[in-house]
């Protein structure tokens, strides 16, 4: 069967710096001047007033404008001001629309669900501030002029792009430099972007036809083998770590690892010779009908195996800390087998094993659930805010990389890694054919932190 024709979309978050010129108010309406303890109670606004995220103000660091149409709590307080509301997000859109077809700005960050990606979107991201005074003057310094550093602004927005078929690279390569192209600006523009460490970039990818189960739970497998090696690929404050570690991103790997060896998930870097795990023999084949629920049956097998086999040389033997990691691995890969091949699972049941803490995971199956069918996607949460064309490129290739390897191992059966081979990143880009200059990205990348 001819594989499934991949779509994929794009959100970037950042934050959208401007001179006040470039917002449609009055210079006299702009509040420049508000206490801390006012900016830790105002909440951002959507069109009409009202507010969203009930319960997690994240507070306000934005200007204000001056207005009636503010709560009746701010105006008990004596304040006469509210919030920026769509005005950045009116800004971004015009600067969005002479390169691309269509563009939705709605304050609601659920508006561009409803539009069903088939435009980009500006939306708030209630969670991103704008910048502290001092780190938007450092940040827009080679394009703010003397005199005028009070005059610019900040505020962080959401910008999720349509959705794009894979294979179209001539239509969504130029898009998308475009768009970055547009928000970035230059030297003489009167706007800029910046991504800090509170900025992601989110991929979602679907498929025409939908996803069948038997791919997902190779992927699945592929990603719990292959997490802590993708983890190199990332800045350390978006690599996957336990949900108790309150990171950036939950790991995945969660169900498969007993509460008190944690620390195999924790602490562990790949510090075993070589960077390799091994995975042990378990002796579990698969099999069974890939049409729908699997139907074969993963041996979890004694858990022990061969203990697994360590390729390369650092020098240093294996002490005790590393085989309590190796062993751990072992375990946590058989239960794996067992969770994700279960008998009678469903897309559900996996995305249930995979997200037990909802969609913050570094993959997020949840979207997998919604009602409608072109909107159920797999959600690669992992990557940092990104604004330079060739890092979110390659990002994508290597994420639509992963869902078509687990479509080849679901047609041939076959596990990444096999039972008792070691995993590696390496390993895992051969499986994927990722093009050879991709690899040399991401270990140019990888050897500059």
């Amino acid at each position: 069967m001819a594989p499934l024709t991949l779509t994929f979309g794009v959100e970037f978050e950042l934050v959208l710096a401007y001179h006040q010129s470039q917002l449609d108010l009055h210079p006299s309406a702009f509040v420049k001047t508000i206490s801390d303890d006012e900016r830790s109670r105002m909440l951002i606004g959507t069109r009409t007033g009202a507010t969203f995220y009930a319960g997690r103000n994240y507070g306000y660091d934005s200007f204000g404008v001056r207005s009636h149409g503010v709560d009746a709590g701010a105006r008990a307080a004596g304040r006469h001001y509210r919030p920026l509301r769509t005005e950045p997000l009116d800004l971004a859109g015009r600067l969005l629309r002479p390169v691309v077809l269509g563009v939705n700005v709605n304050a609601d960050p659920c508006g561009y669900v409803k539009d069903r990606y088939v435009n980009w979107s500006v939306t708030n991201d209630a969670s991103l501030r704008g910048l502290k005074r001092a780190d938007l003057l450092r940040a827009m310094a080679d394009r703010i002029q003397p005199g005028e550093e009070e005059n610019w602004d900040s505020y962080g927005l959401e910008i999720p792009s349509r959705v794009f078929r894979l294979h179209e690279t001539d239509i969504w390569e130029p898009e998308i430099a475009a768009v970055l192209s547009a928000l970035k600006g230059d030297a003489d523009s009167l706007h800029g972007t910046v991504v800090d460490d509170r900025c992601g970039m989110h991929v979602h990818v679907g498929a025409v036809g939908g996803c069948d189960l038997a791919p997902l739970q190779h992927l699945a497998y592929t990603l719990a083998a292959h997490e802590r090696f993708v983890n190199e690929m990332h800045s350390e404050h978006r690599k996957g770590n336990s949900h108790a570690a309150m990171t950036e991103v939950v790991s995945n790997v969660e169900a498969f690892i007993p509460e008190g060896d944690r620390r195999s998930l924790d602490d562990a870097h790949p510090t075993v010779p070589g960077g390799e795990i091994g995975a042990g023999d378990n002796g579990g084949d698969h099999g069974g009908d890939h049409g729908g629920d699997h139907g074969g049956d993963l041996d979890a097998g004694n858990g022990g195996g061969n203990g697994g086999d360590h390729s390369g040389d650092t020098g240093n033997d294996v002490g005790q800390d590393d085989a309590f990691i190796v062993a751990q691995m072992e375990a946590m890969l058989a239960q794996a087998r067992c969770l994700i091949f279960a008998p009678h699972q469903t897309v559900r049941g996996l995305a249930k094993t995979m997200c037990p803490f909802g969609k913050s995971h570094i993959v997020n199956f949840a979207y997998l659930l919604r009602e409608v069918d072109d909107l159920r996607t797999l959600e690669f949460r992992q990557h940092d805010g990104c604004l330079d064309f060739p890092t979110v490129r390659w990002w994508v290739l290597f994420v639509t990389g992963l869902v078509r390897l687990a479509e080849r191992c679901a047609a041939s059966s076959a596990l990444c890694p096999p039972v008792g081979v070691s995993p590696s990143l390496e390993a895992l880009w051969e499986a994927m054919d990722f093009p050879h200059e991709g690899r040399a990205f991401y270990r140019n990348r990888m050897a500059s932190w």
